[in-house]
C-alpha cells in the first residue's frame, strides 16, 4: 500500500509574534524537513548555524552580501527570523532533519528594491497629500507580476525537493498560501497558521489584485486603500514597532466596522 506524503505548510506573517508561534510549533512537531524562505545560497549556512559553526549575525552579514539588502531591511528579517531558526537549532540537536533554504538570492534582491520603492511612495503621499495613484497602479503590477515568476520558480524548486519526505514543513510568508496548496495536488496538505490577523490595506490590495488583476480595481478603491494605507504606516511610525501598530489598526477598523454595523 502506497504510503500517503504529508506536507505542512506553515503560515507565519511578518509580526514578532507570529515568528515566535512558528518557533513554539517547530520545537513541538514531527518533520523530516524544513524549508525556509530564504536563498538557496545559504544552504550551507544555515547548515552550520544548526550545528553551532555559524553566530547568528554572520548568517544575516551573508544574507545582506547575497541579497544588497539596506541595513534597516537586514536588522528587520533578522529580528522576524530569529525565534525560527534558534527553535530550528533546538530541534536539530534532539531530532536530526534536512533543511533547505528555497529562495533565490535574486528574488529578495528585487524584493528589497520594491520595498524601497513603496516606502518612497509611501513618503510622498504623506509629504505631499497627493496618492499618485498611476504610481500605485504600475507598481501594484509589478509586484503582482513578479510574484507570479517568482512563485513559479520557487515552486518548482519546491517540488523536485519534497520528493525525497514525508512529512517536511513549508515555512511561507506569501500573503495568501493559495497559490502554493494547489502546486502540491500529490500531497496531504496542512495548513498552520501562527498568527490570525486582519490583513494590512496593501496586503488586502495585493490579494485581490493577484487573483482578479490590477486593472480591474476601481479608481475610488484604490484611492480608499492607499489612504488606509498611509494611515497603517502613520501607526507603525508612531509605535516604531510593527506588531503593536498593528493591533491598534486592527482595533481602529474593528471599532468602525461596528459603528457600521450599528447604524444600519
Amino acid at each position: 500500500m502506497r504510503r500517503v506524503r504529508k506536507v505542512t505548510i506553515l503560515h507565519v506573517p511578518r509580526f514578532i509574534c507570529a515568528s515566535k508561534q512558528a518557533g513554539n510549533f517547530i520545537l513541538n512537531a514531527d518533520f523530516d524537513a524544513f524549508f525556509l524562505p530564504l536563498p538557496e545560497e545559504m544552504n550551507e549556512s544555515v547548515r552550520s548555524f544548526l550545528v553551532n559553526e555559524m553566530e547568528e549575525d554572520e548568517l544575516w552579514n551573508e544574507y545582506k552580501i547575497l541579497t544588497e539588502a539596506n541595513e534597516p531591511l537586514t536588522r528587520f528579517l533578522k529580528n522576524l527570523f530569529s525565534p525560527i531558526i534558534n527553535s530550528l537549532k533546538v530541534r536539530f540537536k534532539r531530532s536530526k532533519f534536512d533543511i533547505y533554504c528555497y529562495h533565490n538570492a535574486t528574488i529578495h534582491a528585487e524584493n528589497a528594491i520594491i520595498s524601497e520603492e513603496q516606502l518612497l511612495l509611501e513618503f510622498r503621499c504623506k509629504t505631499t497629500g497627493r496618492l499618485f495613484l498611476d504610481e500605485w497602479r504600475q507598481l501594484l503590477k509589478r509586484i503582482v507580476e513578479g510574484n507570479e515568476e517568482k512563485d513559479r520558480e520557487n515552486h518548482k524548486r519546491l517540488i523536485i525537493l519534497l520528493s525525497r519526505y514525508h512529512k517536511p514543513v513549508i515555512l511561507t510568508q506569501d500573503v495568501s498560501i493559495r497559490f502554493l496548496k494547489e502546486e502540491l495536488i500529490d500531497w496531504k496538505v496542512k495548513a498552520e497558521y501562527t498568527y490570525h490577523y486582519w490583513r494590512s490595506p496593501m496586503e488586502q490590495l495585493l490579494v485581490y489584485s493577484m487573483i482578479h488583476g490590477v486593472d480591474i480595481i476601481k479608481k475610488e478603491d484604490l484611492e480608499k486603500v492607499i489612504k488606509q494605507q498611509i494611515d497603517y504606516i502613520d501607526l507603525i511610525l508612531a509605535e516604531e514597532n510593527v506588531d503593536i501598530a498593528h493591533e491598534k489598526w486592527t482595533e481602529k477598523i474593528s471599532s468602525l466596522r461596528r459603528k457600521h454595523l450599528a447604524s444600519r
